[in-house]
């Protein structure tokens, strides 16, 4: 099992049992987009190259809760 797998189960443990979000902070985007690809469809992956409205659609979808999971680098953080 690599590292990926272990977080990807992890995660989705996480979001089975409980009704909340994850926020996956990683050190480059393209880990994040790697991540990213191996989760539910209720992913976003956040990072320095979204435009001001990818981010704000982030943004809204992580408030209205149709965001379930993150995956970004340090600017996620800030959302």
């Amino acid at each position: 099992m690599t590292s990926s797998d272990f977080v990807t189960s992890a995660i989705a443990g996480i979001i089975d049992s409980a009704q909340g979000q994850v926020l996956i902070c990683v050190p480059e985007r393209q880990i994040a987009e790697t991540l990213a690809t191996g989760l539910p469809r209720d992913t976003a992956c956040v990072h320095s190259g979204l435009t001001a409205t990818a981010m704000r659609t982030v943004y809204r979808g992580v408030l209205d809760g149709s965001v379930r999971i993150v995956v970004g680098t340090r600017i996620a953080l800030f959302l």
